[in-house]
């Protein structure tokens, strides 16, 4: 495929700059949920220690499946669209499903002809604002768990306060 030779060179700079971007991010989670765990107590050093070694193992098996699918999103859109848009959103078929549709939408099939620049920038464009919901989500998300976190503190320091079911279920088991 041409257009996927043509491009690929210029797709690596933006996917260096994004993945950078998303690195950046990460460390920045990483570092506020350290310091949300200091402030309020809830893992000493020696579990926090023992959860980022068990998620970074439990991190493991899902990408070897994502590498696979990647390799065929490889040979469709090429390994610099590939890397910047996997590394982003880490789900390899769904974003080999939305380059699909995008170049089905306007009457192209992969390995044709057809399949030019305009295309490949197309089916990127498409990919990108598949993603869009996990930005939209993501904020909202976070306010609605710090609101429930905030609660369940208030309620700890409260000795007057009801238990929850979720509490309850695990003293009558232990």
């Amino acid at each position: 495929m041409e257009a996927v030779k043509n491009l690929n060179g210029e797709m690596w700079i933006f996917a260096f700059l994004l993945i950078a971007i998303v690195v950046l991010q990460a460390c920045w989670f990483l570092r506020l949920a350290l310091r949300y765990n200091k402030k309020h107590n809830y893992f000493t050093k020696e579990e926090v220690g023992h959860l980022l070694k068990m998620g970074s193992v439990s991190v493991l098996g899902p990408a070897f499946s994502v590498v696979v699918v990647a390799i065929s999103l490889i040979a469709m859109v090429g390994s610099g669209l590939t890397f910047m848009r996997v590394g982003v959103i880490g789900a390899a078929g769904y974003e080999m499903m939305i380059a699909t549709t995008a170049a089905e939408t306007i009457g192209v099939q992969f390995n044709t002809p057809e399949f030019n620049e305009s295309v490949l920038v197309l089916c990127g464009f498409g990919m990108a604002f598949a993603s869009i919901p996990y930005f939209i989500s993501t904020p909202i998300e976070l306010m609605i768990m710090d609101k429930a976190a905030a609660k369940g503190i208030l309620h700890k320091n409260n000795a007057a306060h009801k238990k929850s079911a979720m509490t309850l279920k695990l003293n009558s088991v232990g």
